[in-house]
């Protein structure tokens, strides 16, 4: 602030400041300019730290933001985290339930648990790869792990729920009854998936990050 009311005192350089102070010289604004060839990783730790520097300067007599395009990510990448902590606190429990509630048994709840970690650790595997080549947005992890938890629940129920009526109703054999589930309710998982596949897929062709991030 110092140094800025230096900058403004100079005579050559009075109208070019001023455009940083508000009209009642309450507000200012300083800007931060990066050069062409700094990296984004060199970019979030600046950003890192004026967060840091900002959050600990307001007080009752001044308020210290900070504003633009990197802050905001920053700020969603947090929100991305809470987020995520909240699924897995309240909505994921809340699947489990429902889903043992239309299973009845602890062996096919314990199949659907093993198929949703299985899904979560691939595609988080496979996001780290994918992250290291291209920018990530940081509202896709989030939106990755709702999808992952909704599809693998649903196509576990096709299937499972299949078999019990298979094993259960027509008392087949474990081995008749998989068949017949994978006959049955099979192929409508696999195109199903498909066509989710491709559908995603396609988001990767729009020119714009949010979408590509989430196909």
């Amino acid at each position: 602030v110092a140094g800025y009311f230096e900058f403004i005192a100079a005579p050559e350089t009075a109208l070019l400041a001023q455009d940083c102070l508000s009209a009642d010289a309450k507000t200012m604004v300083s800007t931060v300019h990066f050069r062409g060839n700094t990296t984004l990783t060199r970019i979030n730790e600046v950003v890192d730290v004026l967060l840091s520097f900002a959050g600990g300067q307001s007080s009752a007599a001044m308020s210290v933001g900070t504003t633009g395009i990197f802050p905001l990510f920053a700020e969603m990448s947090k929100a991305t985290t809470i987020n995520m902590e909240l699924i897995d606190a309240t909505v994921l429990p809340i699947a489990i339930v429902i889903l043992g509630v239309t299973l009845r048994s602890y062996r096919h709840m314990g199949v659907a648990i093993c198929s949703l970690a299985c899904t979560l650790l691939l595609t988080f595997a496979l996001l780290v790869p994918v992250s290291s080549a291209i920018d990530i947005n940081p509202f896709a992890p989030s939106i990755m792990m709702s999808l992952g938890i909704a599809i693998c629940f649903d196509y576990v129920l096709f299937m499972l729920t299949r078999f019990r009526e298979e094993r259960v109703g027509l008392q087949k054999s474990k081995e008749d009854a998989v068949f017949a589930s994978l006959a049955a309710a099979g192929h409508v998982v696999l195109l199903s998936g498909l066509t989710l596949f491709c559908t995603f897929l396609l988001l990767i062709a729009f020119p714009q990050n949010f979408l590509q991030s989430v196909g």
